[in-house]
């Protein structure tokens, strides 16, 4: 039985699908035929249908996120008419929390729920052994025109269980040569991204992260986890990491021993990481600076405590953003502080109080976002309370460029002029330029920094316009 896992991204970007490489490697384990067809170089729809028609499979996996949808737009009844008789399986946090939507409207067979590696297998089992699929847990499927959820499966809570990614299912000479994209800038090319733990404790309203394990952390060793480090460095060259873990200092222990075991083996990376400002004190700010770390990005989302604590449920407090700031630079890694604007409840006078607060804070860069009600996110609750949806339109959802929201207090359009007015009264100042340039000490550092400023802020400014006001000062 021939698998193909499919991820529609029909677009450039740095980072590696790892999850559906995770899925890959996890069947190979189990002795399942598997291929990926990753879309996001240079794979038009039509080429998409091409090679899936010579690969002729079973049983067709679609892994996506809300962002992607309006892609997903009839793409399975079109591959279906060239491989009529596969089985279309959809996966990924949007399907995971629309299972109905995707059966109904999408035309998928079965939705997995949640953590995918042991319900594939098991799925994929039952379909060659001619078992009935209600046996596998872990899936929606229709019966009778009626959806039926088999029951949840457990959580894999020993992740050194999972194989590295089939990195080698996907196009990585493109991800590596590829330019744009935080991993691209933020550390030595050439780069890419891990992931070493699964879940998050907080319960912050605009994130479905803790929905997939219930709250539930769940770590990787820190010596499988220095292992795939090796392995990249060796078969890939990589000389930067960028680790997509949600909070990578959760655990301050299991990080800094990531690194004491690549010490040991003589291998040296510059990385970079997510994290929160609750979770890091100056002791670890230099142990991780001692161990290559160039970037981390901080979410602090707003500059108003009550923003913060009555509609974002953030769990942190302005001091502690002030404090981990603070001891970033005076450690000198360089910091990225990411802001949302147009959350229901907040004000634009609130928005502005964020502005004034990056300000305050003095990171190396920002990321303004707008509020967009992901499905399965607390956000779509607070649009019921304080506002309303133009149109709930799950295709239309764009954290980077649209907004859907509207309350008494702002409409989409002033938001998203907020976001533009943000981002450019944030970077066009003379003390931020000056003090930018008083830690660049090579061009190849300045020509760095304008490229990813320039992506930060959305392409709304060119890198030439951004080298002409600098070069004003």
């Amino acid at each position: 039985m021939k698998t193909l896992l499919i991820y529609p991204r029909f677009f450039p970007y740095s980072s590696p699908p790892l999850g559906i490489a995770y899925l890959a490697s996890y069947m190979r384990k189990n002795g399942l035929e598997v291929s990926i067809i990753d879309c996001t170089f240079n794979t038009s729809r039509e080429d998409l249908i091409k090679q899936v028609r010579e690969i002729k499979p079973d049983v067709i996996g679609i892994g996506f996120m809300t962002d992607m949808l309006k892609d997903m737009k009839s793409l399975v009844s079109d591959i279906r008419i060239n491989v009529s008789n596969a089985i279309f399986v959809a996966g990924g946090v949007h399907p995971s929390t629309l299972p109905e939507d995707m059966l109904n409207s999408y035309g998928f067979d079965v939705v997995i729920k949640g953590q995918g590696e042991k319900i594939i297998v098991n799925l994929l089992d039952a379909l060659k052994s001619g078992k009935n699929i209600k046996s596998v847990k872990g899936i929606y499927y229709k019966e009778n025109e009626k959806i039926k959820f088999t029951g949840a499966e457990t959580f894999i809570e020993n992740l050194d269980e999972l194989p590295f990614p089939a990195r080698d299912l996907l196009p990585m000479d493109k991800y590596l040569e590829y330019s744009v994209g935080r991993s691209s800038w933020t550390v030595p090319s050439p780069s890419t991204t891990v992931i070493g733990t699964r879940g998050c404790p907080y319960h912050c309203t605009f994130c479905a992260t803790n929905l997939n394990c219930n709250g539930k952390v769940f770590f990787r060793s820190a010596k499988n986890y220095a292992d795939e480090i090796e392995h990249l460095v060796k078969t890939y060259y990589i000389k930067g990491i960028w680790f997509n873990d949600d909070s990578f200092t959760m655990n301050k222990k299991w990080a800094i021993e990531i690194f004491e075991i690549l010490k040991q083996r003589g291998i040296k990376i510059k990385w970079g990481c997510n994290t929160r400002v609750n979770l890091v004190d100056e002791d670890l700010l230099i142990k991780m600076k001692e161990h290559g770390c160039e970037f981390i990005s901080f979410g602090v989302e707003s500059g108003v405590q009550a923003v913060l604590d009555n509609y974002l449920k953030k769990g942190i407090t302005l001091d502690q953003v002030r404090r981990a700031f603070r001891l970033a630079n005076k450690v000198g890694i360089f910091t990225q502080a990411t802001f949302i604007v147009g959350t229901p409840g907040e004000t634009i006078r609130d928005m502005k109080q964020s502005l004034k607060f990056a300000k305050e804070i003095k990171p190396d860069c920002i990321q303004v976002s707008v509020m967009t009600p992901f499905p399965g996110t607390e956000v779509v609750e607070l649009v019921k309370k304080f506002g309303e949806m133009e149109e709930l339109d799950w295709e239309k959802m764009d954290y980077m460029e649209l907004g859907v929201i509207k309350t008494k207090d702002f409409t989409p359009e002033q938001v998203r002029k907020m976001q533009k007015y943000f981002l450019k009264s944030f970077y066009f100042r003379p003390g931020y330029i000056i003090h930018q340039l008083s830690k660049i000490n090579s061009f190849y550092e300045f020509k760095k920094r304008v490229k990813g400023f320039h992506q930060l802020m959305g392409g709304y400014v060119s890198p030439m316009s951004i080298i002409k006001r600098i070069m004003k000062k």
